[in-house]
């Protein structure tokens, strides 16, 4: 089963099976599954109302009265509707500032999945603007781009300034005490025709680490993509 985004308040899960989380019970989806986050219960919202700024994991659920999605703040306990038994979690939906679900598209088979933010940098994806950390590791969040289950993430940065100089960056947990160059993971050169991407792990912190070589280098970034393994 693979989940698609539908409209701003809606993610379908398109046909498919799967197993409950517990392996005791196989899910067939015969149909697709509009789930709304403006619902409640079963298609809906487990608990509580819509939240901005928020991860929803994305269930498909099953019991005696059939299979349905649920949406839930929680990747590992949502509130069950009743006559719903069964569980998986198939992904996850972000609801943005504006109350807004970020388009996304996701690629993969069985348990291993990518899912791709189908937004601009601009309005979304640009997690560092301009920045500059002359001479010393900053860490910066990615999390409201990268969900707590990812396990990497697909990185692109570039600079808007800096001749021969250049950027450094790794993952957040990647040797997060060592101050000199020496950990560098991605390195960006130069102007912004010379950008770099690479898919980085953030299995354990959900940021990365950056370093410029001088106060020159303007460093943007823009995380485009991660992935699990559900």
């Amino acid at each position: 089963a693979q989940l698609s985004f539908y409209t701003v308040e809606t993610v379908t899960i398109d046909l498919g099976s799967c197993s409950d989380v517990d392996n005791a019970a196989l899910i067939n989806i015969t149909s697709s599954i509009n789930v709304a986050i403006t619902g409640s219960g079963a298609n809906g919202l487990d608990t509580g109302t819509e939240a901005n700024n928020t991860w929803y994991a994305v269930f498909v659920i099953s019991g005696t009265n059939g299979v349905a999605g649920l949406l839930s703040t929680s990747d590992s306990s949502p509130t069950m509707p009743s006559g719903f038994t069964f569980r998986r979690r198939l992904g996850w939906v972000y609801n943005h500032s504006d109350g807004n679900l970020q388009d996304f598209k996701m690629t993969g088979k069985g348990r291993k999945r990518t899912t791709w933010w189908n937004e601009t940098p601009a309005n979304y994806t640009k997690v560092l603007d301009n920045g500059v950390s002359n001479g010393s590791w900053a860490e910066v969040s990615v999390t409201s781009v990268v969900p707590t289950t990812a396990e990497e993430m697909y990185v692109r940065g570039s600079n808007s300034a800096g001749a021969a100089s250049v950027a450094r960056l790794k993952p957040g947990d990647y040797l997060p005490l060592e101050t000199s160059t020496a950990s560098t993971y991605m390195m960006i050169g130069e102007d912004e025709v010379r950008y770099n991407i690479v898919w980085m792990d953030c299995g354990t912190n959900k940021s990365f680490r950056y370093y410029s070589d001088s106060g020159t280098p303007r460093t943007t970034v823009s995380i485009w993509a991660w992935r699990e393994t559900l």
